[in-house]
């Protein structure tokens, strides 16, 4: 909150609720311009930010995937335990496709 008030400040805006963008827009943009703003080394506290955005991806990710392929291999225990992983990611990951890729495009 202290860089959204530090960017507030810079800009000239009094309310906040102007400079804060909400959902992907706060770690996309409100927070990227506050860090572009650094005096020591903004690149490098960039890429940080970034990394720690992945490492929580991942980190969610994991947890996830552990759930599902617990529950998979409760259900069916002969199956291995890597081939349950190895489909569940790829299932995973044709799904995350779908969120990615530009087919249908609403106007």
């Amino acid at each position: 909150m202290t860089c959204i008030g530090n960017l507030s400040r810079e800009l000239g805006i009094e309310d906040i609720g102007t400079v804060v963008r909400g959902g992907t827009g706060l770690a996309f943009i409100s927070y990227p311009e506050t860090i572009a703003k650094f005096t020591i080394a903004p690149q490098f506290f960039s890429v940080m930010f970034f990394a720690m955005l992945f490492v929580l991806g991942i980190g969610s990710e994991v947890g996830l995937a552990s759930a599902i392929i617990s529950i998979i291999h409760d259900q069916f225990p002969k199956v291995r335990y890597w081939h349950i992983a190895a489909g569940t990611c790829l299932c995973e990951f044709l799904i995350g496709l779908i969120y990615v890729t530009p087919v249908i495009r609403c106007h």
